[in-house]
């Protein structure tokens, strides 16, 4: 694993648990990332943080699909970053986030189910079998 990676799977870590985020919005962030890569160009360049930027906005925009009230939670990103991100900061990234995403951010049952069975073998540290299984049951 390269420094980066290892860097940016800590920081995921770290506000995955300062957030106390759920596992379900961890899976929708990551729909959002696939999402998003489709968007952008092979010639997409940014700056050295823009994964944290990215991955901390599909968390953002994740946690505010799946909780109606999102109120005061870029200011709790902002918070958990210790500093190194800005309110202002997250504000701009949540907009250009879903500005690029046109604010598609419906992800229905069916996508998750998909979406978990394609990246079984890297979710299966996660519990979302439960959750599978419950989905899988209203479908049958």
């Amino acid at each position: 694993m390269r420094f980066a990676d290892k860097l940016l799977t800590d920081f995921l870590r770290e506000i995955y648990t300062r957030a106390a985020l759920t596992e379900i919005a961890l899976v929708v962030s990551l729909i959002y990332v696939e999402r998003l890569k489709k968007v952008l160009t092979n010639m997409a360049r940014g700056e050295p943080d823009t994964p944290f930027r990215i991955f901390l906005s599909a968390l953002l925009a994740a946690t505010k699909f799946l909780h109606e009230d999102g109120s005061g939670l870029n200011r709790t990103f902002a918070s958990i970053t210790n500093g190194y991100y800005t309110l202002a900061d997250i504000n701009t990234m949540e907009r250009s986030f879903l500005g690029l995403l046109q604010f598609g951010l419906l992800v229905t049952e069916q996508d998750l189910i998909d979406y978990i069975q394609l990246h079984e073998q890297e979710l299966k540290g996660l519990d979302l079998l439960p959750m599978l299984r419950n989905a899988n049951q209203h479908h049958h």
